[in-house]
């Protein structure tokens, strides 16, 4: 069943403003220049401790600036680092396991206080912080000390437990993270982790002030306390409706290629394109059924943009209550999803039909022996297997976020479980802001989720999300063999032997079935004439191109006319 979205009536006298837009381009190459982009929803928080969502992740990319960063092809470069540690130039120990960084000489905070190796090693330590509860805290468990500092305050199992001060301050200064000097950051690990750089690329490794958090407690990321090392500073925030972003006078990374940022947070995909379309907005995604129409428009057909994107779409099941703690119910519902026909009769051909958790072309991804599939047959099989027939089947619920096309993937997701199994499954759309808590908290039966890589490897993809202990294991699935597999991934130092061991963990995700894979997206953006040298890859956050957007140089400057 496709979900109709409306088209603007209006649109034919928006398309005439856009024309008239676009010829009055012509603005003097000094005026102040703002880049206008939509990140959908408000940010939870812009602390990078607490980076929870792709739209907190894409602000944060443009305030703050990390050891190594990825360059448009995904390798790892330096940033904040003179040199990316290898053991030709001596920044990686032979044995693998000891990373010397040395800070750029001139990187510097938006206040002009030079970057110090103490800021990062602030910044990590209180990401592990027991106290501090960082969403991102795990990805670090591989510096040695880490994971007993982090877990201080639970017991064995996992139950909340207290500690004397002094432990946890021992603890603390056990962790592997030191300032050889105020130039020189050196981080031991337990073991060689080659995914270690691209850990280091999320925002929860960018450096934080200590001064600035204590002088201002909760409130240091409100305009006037943020003090950053991007190339933009906070200048307003107004809650639920847009954040504003300045260029950093003489960044120490280079020139900014604009004057300010605006992020509007517009969650209907419709406004969004007509506000585009009003030249209100830079960049924008187009909403799956007006895709026809652009491609009809020889104006807008021009501006469109497709990049592959490394994000998957999926329904999670809480596999901690009835009825989804049965792997047989899990894995008919699974199969009763018809996933080509979303992708082509209703996705309009965009993206890729998920048979697997990974998306292509990450390390481990190749399809596994037991790939989903579209079975109707096998899924009511299963679910009489169960002990269910589609009538008696108990009340469930289908939550998910109202924003974007997440209600129309929700109520495909409803008619086919109807169609291939006679459920009938309730729908739940909530606000961003509070549906993420209830993901957390597994106050769900079915919930509809995309995951987008921070970084392209598994490590990023199945340890946090579906370990017994992952902090985003929203279901609550639980299974040894697969902790295992994970567990040998990390552990092994042979190339090959650790891409076994992460196939064999994603075979047994797709097995047990803690999840039905719906698609491997893809970015369908308009991309106004006016934006210049914008540069899109499959790790963006929510606004287009926010890896790169703003380091430019004033000969590729990245403007919009107003």
């Amino acid at each position: 069943m496709t979900r109709p979205i409306a088209r603007p009536a209006f649109v034919l006298a928006l398309l005439v403003a856009l024309v008239t837009i676009l010829a009055a381009a012509c603005a003097a190459d000094d005026a102040p220049q703002r880049l206008t982009l939509n990140i959908k929803v408000d940010p939870a928080s812009l602390d990078p401790a607490h980076a929870v969502g792709t739209e907190a992740v894409s602000v944060q990319r443009q305030l703050f600036r990390g050891l190594v960063r990825f360059d448009a092809a995904l390798s790892i470069i330096p940033d904040v680092a003179l040199d990316v540690p290898s053991h030709e130039n001596g920044g990686l120990s032979d044995n693998g396991r000891i990373y010397t960084f040395a800070i750029r000489d001139g990187a510097r905070w938006s206040d002009g206080r030079p970057v110090t190796a103490n800021d990062f090693v602030f910044a990590l330590r209180r990401v592990l912080d027991p106290g501090e509860a960082s969403e991102q805290a795990a990805a670090f468990h591989a510096i040695a000390g880490a994971a007993a500092y982090n877990t201080a305050l639970l017991d064995d199992d996992g139950e909340p437990r207290s500690r004397p001060q002094a432990e946890l301050d021992a603890l603390r200064d056990a962790v592997a993270i030191t300032a050889l000097d105020a130039n020189r950051l050196q981080i031991t690990l337990t073991q060689p982790n080659p995914a270690f750089l691209q850990v280091l690329t999320l925002t929860a490794a960018f450096p934080v002030r200590a001064d600035v958090i204590q002088a201002h407690g909760p409130a240091w990321t409100r305009p006037g306390a943020l003090v950053g090392n991007g190339p933009f500073t906070l200048s307003a925030w107004e809650r639920d409706v847009r954040i504003v972003l300045s260029a950093v006078d003489d960044w120490w990374g280079g020139d900014v290629g604009v004057d300010s940022l605006e992020f509007r947070m517009t969650p209907d995909d419709n406004a969004a394109y007509a506000a585009y379309l009003a030249g209100e907005l830079d960049v924008v995604e187009v909403p799956t059924a007006l895709v026809p129409d652009v491609l009809a428009n020889e104006v807008l057909a021009g501006q469109l943009t497709r990049t592959t994107d490394l994000t998957t779409v999926t329904f999670v099941f809480n596999t901690q209550r009835a009825p989804f703690n049965d792997p047989d119910v899990r894995r008919a519902f699974a199969a009763a999803l018809d996933r080509a026909t979303f992708v082509n009769a209703i996705n309009g051909g965009i993206g890729q039909a998920a048979q697997g958790w990974l998306p292509p072309g990450l390390p481990g991804a190749e399809l596994p022996a037991n790939p989903v599939t579209f079975d109707p047959d096998l899924a009511r099989t299963l679910l009489a297997q169960a002990g269910y027939d589609g009538p008696a089947f108990p009340s469930v619920e289908l939550a998910f976020a109202n924003v974007g096309a997440s209600p129309l993937q929700a109520e495909f997701a409803q008619e086919q479980f109807r169609r291939h199994l006679g459920v009938d499954v309730a729908l739940t759309g909530l606000d961003p802001s509070a549906y993420g808590p209830r993901l957390f908290s597994g106050d769900f039966d079915i919930g509809l989720f995309f995951w987008t890589a921070d970084f392209p490897h598994p490590e990023n993809w199945l340890p946090d999300l579906f370990t017994s202990d992952g902090p985003f294991n929203f279901g609550g699935w639980s299974n040894a063999a697969f902790d295992a597999a994970v567990a040998a991934a990390r552990s092994a130092n042979d190339p090959d032997a650790r891409l076994s061991a992460w196939r064999d963990a994603h075979a047994i995700l797709m097995a047990d079935g803690p999840l039905a894979v719906l698609l491997h997206r893809e970015r369908v953006r308009l991309v106004s004439p006016r934006v210049k040298n914008l540069i899109l890859t499959p790790l963006d956050g929510q606004a287009a191109g926010d890896n790169f957007l703003f380091q430019t140089t004033r000969t590729d400057k990245l403007v919009a006319a107003r």
